[in-house]
């Protein structure tokens, strides 16, 4: 598949994603133990449940249906915190010189963020003392997009 097809999937598949994420955020606040309604208002109640969770974990030693179950519903958690912080929504990087070209990012008012940037340092780091929240205000400080 050549990059050209896989921004036209994309974006045919962009309601999907934002129904999807949507669904996932719920679902990971049940999980973490947060209310999901407060994390519909206010989506940064949930880090600290999510690190309590996840802090010890060796998600990359996870059998890889959990392992990909974790990562997808921790980017939705993470999406949903940057578009609270920063406004905007879902979009696709049309871009073919950004480093995030055909992927799904929070876009505001041009700008670009990368919720996978925040996520993958953040599994990626060792566990016990992990931080989200460092790993989320570097995703807001390093915007991928047009007007990056």
């Amino acid at each position: 598949m050549t990059m050209e097809e896989r921004l036209a999937e994309r974006q045919a598949g962009l309601d999907e994603w934002r129904q999807e994420s949507l669904v996932a955020l719920l679902r990971w606040a049940e999980t973490i133990g947060a209310d999901p309604e407060q994390m519909l208002l206010d989506p940064t109640i949930g880090i600290a449940a999510a690190e309590r969770m996840l802090d010890g974990e060796d998600v990359g030693g996870l059998p890889t249906e959990d392992r990909d179950w974790v990562t997808s519903h921790l980017l939705a958690h993470v999406a949903f915190i940057l578009m609270h912080n920063r406004g905007g929504e879902w979009a696709i990087d049309a871009d073919p010189d950004s480093p995030t070209y055909t992927r799904y990012v929070v876009d505001s008012g041009g700008t670009y963020y990368d919720p996978a940037r925040a996520v993958g340092g953040y599994l990626k780091s060792p566990p016990g003392g992990r931080d989200l929240a460092a790993h989320i205000a570097d995703a807001e400080a390093h915007p991928t997009g047009p007007a990056a």
